[in-house]
This record gives structure tokens, C-alpha cells and sequence, in this order.
């Protein structure tokens, strides 16, 4: 359950001196009796009925939405298997692209134009990669039998896959390598929609000739998916985590840890246009340890953890404040500029954080968006 703050609210009122006109006042229209009043925002639903229908059966683990809005990919994992259900918004129409009866670990990522989708399987039985196609659900073997995480997808179609040491840059066709990137400590990794720039959290060990002994240096670097020098973004002693594009990439969170001796962190954003990381809230405006930020469509408008009690912030200079009471979510998808759609369990709901509303429940919802 997340606990409610006292919330301080600081009025500012102006006045001015001169003397105010003479104005008729006019009692205003009242709306007519039968207006409907729509407390939820346009949205559109995938249901558990939805998934049966389908002939998938399971838990929602995740869904990944087409980057054009028009198709959602669900990872649906039931007792018999994991599947990767399709749903178009256009024809709402809900199918099976993809299963395996084998335990196996599923990545997934669309091409930029939504038209494909990429599944990697990892299990101890084998794996590679699968393209699906999105309009008529057809499956072919790309191969990439040992790179089997699929990272993301570049706009000229070359995948970014990885192995237990490398990423690679791959032909979507064939898997024929194109570029090799060392892994073997990155302990986070994150591609740019778009797959422009790969982000990645670098841990090592540097020997120190004063204590001669080797410490751990975790540092955030970018870098160039068609060639290029990594970047260093913030080293060690902000210890980065939690690494994430926000929209077409242009910028990257993350939270690292404050320099005041207090040992809690605080979340930053990374400007590729500037090249400089700014707080996304100043430090000293929070009262505890922030980390997990995921961002909204609009600017300055996310949701966190302050001290493992999720909040929000409805945009820049707004007030900090937790979710509403008695719904601590185990996932969440924007479905508008401060609307949230949560679940936790077998409950979902629609939160408008704006007003403060209690959560618009949503009974058999495993997804859900807002209609573009």
C-alpha cells in the first residue's frame, strides 16, 4: 500500500490597486441534463477474454507497442508455454504469432515502421532469432542461433543482438555480423528507438598503485551503432543505474547516486543535443531517495520511486506527490499526457494523476492505449 505525504500547499495571490471596472455579471448556461461526463480518457483495452479467444492462455510478463501506435506484441506465459500474442488496434484483431513449449527467455522489438517484429528465444535447448510478420503473423528463422537477445532494431533494418560476451550488429536477412561490441561488463544495456546510439552502464576493475589493490570503476557510456568512440556520460562515484531512452531517443535517464553523504539517489537526464546531464528534479526539492523514473509524453511529467513508494510529477515545477492510495502497480503504460494505466495482479486501473482522482477501475484489462 503506498502511504500518503502531507502535502503543502503554497497559494500565491496577487492583487492590484487600481479600482476594477463596473461589470454585469450573467448567471452562466447550465449543461444540458443529459450530457454525459467521461472521467476516463479515450482507451482502448486488450482483455483476458481477448487472449482466450486468441487461444493464449497465461500472465501478461510485458508488451511492447509498435512504434507507429497501430499493434501491440504481448509476452502471455501460461502452464503449457510462452507466446507472443499480436493485437492491431486497427482491426482489433487478437492472434497467436509465436509460441514455444519450452521454458525460454523471450526479447522482442519492432522495426521502426511497426511492419516486422523481432522475437529472440534464449533456452538451454537452443535458440536464435524469429521475424514476425505484423499484417500477416508469418514467422521466418533469421537465424542468430548463439546471439539470441534481440536489443533493438536500426531504421535501416541491421538488428542489434547480443551473446553472453558481445552486441552485434546484424543483417536482418541473414544475421551476417556488421559491427562487434565488447560485453562482457555491461552490466546494463539500452539501443535508441531507432537504433542510432547503444547506452550501456560499464563495470571493471582498475588497479590502484596507492592501495594496491583493484577497485571497481561503473561507468555510463554512448556510443554509435554504425562506428564511432564511445562517450562517457558519469563515472563511478554516481555509481549510474537504471538506464532508459525517453522518446525518439534524444535524451537518456538514469538515477545515480547524490554527493551529499547521504548515500540516495536522484534522477538525471542526458541531453544528446547538449551533451550535458541536468537533474529532472533538483536534489534538494526531494526528501528521500528517487530512482526508477519512467517518463511521459509530455515534458517533465513521470512517474518514480521516492524511497520505494511510487510518486509523480504532472510537469515541470508541478508538485511532487504519491500515486493514489491502496494501488501500488507491478506495471504501467502512459495512455495520455498525465494518465496512467496500471495493474497490479488481477486489478487494473486508469489514474489521472492531474486531479488526483481515485483510480478508474478497468475489470479484465491485461493492456491497454490510448487512440492516436
Amino acid at each position: 500500500m503506498i502511504r500518503t505525504l502531507p502535502l503543502l500547499i503554497i497559494l500565491f495571490l496577487a492583487g492590484c490597486a487600481a479600482s476594477a471596472p463596473d461589470v454585469a455579471l450573467s448567471e452562466p448556461e447550465a449543461p444540458p441534463a443529459d450530457a454525459a461526463v467521461d472521467t476516463a480518457p479515450a482507451a482502448g483495452f486488450l482483455r483476458v477474454s481477448d487472449l482466450v479467444t486468441a487461444s493464449a492462455n497465461g500472465d501478461v510478463e510485458r508488451g511492447l507497442e509498435s512504434p507507429p501506435g497501430t499493434a501491440v506484441a504481448l509476452q502471455v506465459t501460461g502452464a503449457d508455454g510462452t507466446a507472443i500474442v499480436l493485437a492491431d488496434r486497427s482491426t482489433s484483431r487478437v492472434r497467436v504469432a509465436y509460441e514455444t513449449r519450452m521454458p525460454a527467455e523471450l526479447s522482442m522489438s519492432w522495426s521502426q515502421n511497426g511492419e516486422r517484429l523481432f522475437v529472440g528465444q534464449r533456452a538451454e535447448s537452443g535458440g536464435g532469432v524469429f521475424e514476425i510478420d505484423g499484417a500477416t503473423a508469418a514467422v521466418r528463422d533469421v537465424g542468430c542461433s548463439a546471439s539470441n537477445v534481440v536489443l533493438g532494431v536500426r531504421t535501416d533494418g541491421t538488428l542489434a543482438v547480443r551473446d553472453a560476451n558481445n552486441v552485434y550488429m546484424v543483417d536482418s536477412a541473414d544475421c551476417a555480423t556488421r559491427a562487434t561490441f565488447d560485453a562482457r561488463r555491461m552490466i546494463e544495456i539500452a539501443v535508441s528507438p531507432g537504433g542510432s546510439h547503444l547506452a550501456y552502464v560499464h563495470r571493471e576493475l582498475n588497479y590502484n598503485r596507492e592501495t594496491r589493490s583493484y577497485e571497481p570503476d561503473t561507468s555510463l557510456f554512448v556510443v554509435p551503432t554504425a562506428g564511432g568512440e564511445p562517450r562517457r556520460i558519469v563515472g563511478d562515484r554516481y555509481a549510474p543505474r537504471r538506464i532508459s531512452w525517453i522518446g525518439d531517443g534524444n535524451e537518456l535517464a538514469y538515477d545515480v547516486v547524490l554527493q551529499d553523504g547521504t548515500g540516495n539517489r536522484g534522477l538525471s537526464i542526458w541531453s544528446a543535443a547538449s551533451g550535458r546531464s541536468s537533474w529532472a528534479i533538483p536534489p534538494e526539492g526531494l526528501t528521500g531517495s528517487a530512482s526508477h523514473g519512467r517518463y511521459g509524453p509530455d515534458p517533465g511529467t513521470f512517474v518514480f520511486q521516492l524511497d520505494g513508494v511510487w510518486h509523480y510529477r504532472t510537469g515541470v515545477g508541478s508538485f511532487v506527490q504519491p500515486l493514489p492510495p491502496d494501488f501500488s502497480p507491478e506495471q504501467m503504460v502512459w495512455v495520455g499526457p498525465q494518465t496512467l494505466w496500471a495493474r497490479r495482479g488481477e486489478t487494473s486501473a486508469i489514474i489521472e494523476l492531474a486531479g488526483r482522482a481515485a483510480p478508474h477501475e478497468t475489470p479484465g484489462a491485461v493492456w491497454a492505449w490510448t487512440a492516436r
